[in-house]
């Protein structure tokens, strides 16, 4: 999962149960780490059963790269869900019409998309943007 999310730094693995065979769990991390290496750093195995090793960063993490610097998902981040979640409605219901409604910025990155999507499941599917909707305040005399 580390190299998958692109994650690296201090990592600390609770290792369940008793009694464990240090040398055999050492070994078989050094084994499931190898692509990451050089750079991974393996302590010892506390006596509360945990493993602490180092991994390095090197790449951005997937959570920087679905996220912008206010840690707010991006307009491509909601775009691929709202992708997931077409093609579920429309796998749900081969026969329906589909119209999912988008800010423009996400309708925008969704574009690429969108032809993917119709291919797989016909021209029933629309990308309609819409305005965001600004909140008015009124003030009322008491």
């Amino acid at each position: 999962m580390l190299r998958l999310k692109g994650e690296g730094g201090l990592v600390v693995i609770d290792l369940a149960g008793r009694g464990h065979d240090g040398p055999a769990l050492i070994s078989g991390a050094r084994l499931s780490f190898g692509p990451d290496n050089p750079g991974v750093a393996f302590g010892p195995i506390s006596r509360f059963g945990t493993l602490e090793l180092t991994v390095p960063r090197r790449r951005r993490s997937v959570a920087d790269r679905l996220l912008d610097a206010a840690g707010q998902a991006t307009a491509l981040t909601l775009a691929l869900r709202l992708v997931r979640q077409i093609e579920r409605a429309a796998a749900a219901d081969p026969g329906a019409r589909l119209e999912a409604r988008a800010a423009p910025d996400v309708a925008e990155a969704m574009q690429p998309y969108l032809k993917t999507l119709t291919d797989r499941f016909g021209a029933r599917l629309a990308l309609v943007p819409i305005r965001p909707v600004r909140a008015a305040i009124r003030s009322q005399g008491v």
